[in-house]
C-alpha cells in the first residue's frame, strides 16, 4: 500500500513514519505534505496512493 503523510511537524512526520513502518513493513511512504494546499497539489500532481 502507498501512503501520503499530510503532517506539518518534521518530528511527528518521522514518528509516523517509524510507526507505519513498524506496524507494516510492506507500506510504502510515497510523499509527505504539510498542508492541506500542499496534499491537494501534490495529488494533482502524482499517481493517486493505492
Amino acid at each position: 500500500m502507498n501512503v501520503l503523510i499530510v503532517e506539518d511537524e518534521e518530528l511527528a512526520v518521522r514518528k509516523l513514519t517509524k510507526l507505519l513502518q513498524d506496524v507494516d513493513p510492506t507500506l510504502q511512504i510515497v510523499g509527505t505534505t504539510a498542508s492541506v494546499r500542499a496534499s491537494v497539489a501534490w495529488l494533482q500532481d502524482n499517481p493517486r496512493p493505492t
